[in-house]
């Protein structure tokens, strides 16, 4: 549907759902949970949401012919052979593996982040009174936030310099894995003294590690044929 540069913007606006979506979940669920004092609750919210999700796909989303923007006639190649391109094409394969482990730090963060500051401040200070809900709001907010900024800057830098710097996309996809591997670390380990320092942190090294989402999927779409 989109070429050219026009792509690049259009893929930036698409992967906010992934880091936005995530961070909005947190923040409705906590304060559904905090609302009826039951963390089920905060789960039974996601079903509906999918449902209106389920709707708009059916009624609204048109799926274009494949290669239609590109002007392409290419004829469908066979299963096998198009594997056999995939596994010879490196750019494909490195992406592709480098973009697991930025969904697995994705991941692991959403899935424990709140649970281990929440940990850190009851276990290790003794602050009883720390409930979990306003920290997954908290953890939320960050979320939303760093996605916000980090995909469309991904995507910005990207197109800025890819006039001077041939190669420049998987080197912006791996600076920010690179940088946001220190800030990470150092944001665990604050978790328990200063929570503040580790919640700016934990922001930094989500916004870093959100510039790949669209960039990724720009390059696998410029580096694989569409037949």
């Amino acid at each position: 549907m989109f070429v050219g540069q026009l792509r690049s913007i259009m893929l930036a606006l698409f992967y906010f759902a992934i880091p936005v979506g995530s961070g909005l979940g947190y923040i409705v669920g906590s304060e559904t949970a905090r609302a009826t004092n039951q963390w089920q609750w905060g789960l039974r919210v996601t079903p509906i949401v999918g449902c209106v999700a389920v709707l708009l796909v059916l009624l609204v989303l048109k799926d274009p012919v494949r290669g239609e923007s590109e002007g392409s006639n290419l004829a469908p190649t066979p299963w096998k052979q198009d594997i056999k391109q995939l596994v010879r094409n490196k750019t494909f394969m490195l992406t592709t593996a480098g973009f697991t482990c930025v969904a697995f730090v994705t991941g692991a963060l959403a899935w424990w982040g709140p649970t281990f500051i929440w940990q850190g401040q009851v276990l290790y200070l003794g602050e009883e009174n720390v409930k979990f809900s306003v920290i997954s709001y908290k953890f939320g907010i960050i979320a939303m936030v760093s996605g916000l900024i980090g995909v469309p800057l991904g995507s910005f830098i990207a197109q800025t310099l890819r006039s001077r710097v041939s190669n420049v996309d998987p080197l912006v996809c791996a600076a920010g894995m690179l940088i946001s591997t220190p800030l990470l670390y150092v944001a665990m380990l604050t978790a328990r003294a200063q929570v503040e320092i580790c919640y700016t942190l934990m922001f930094l090294g989500e916004l870093v590690l959100n510039l790949n989402w669209s960039i990724v999927a720009d390059m696998v779409l410029v580096s694989v044929s569409c037949e």
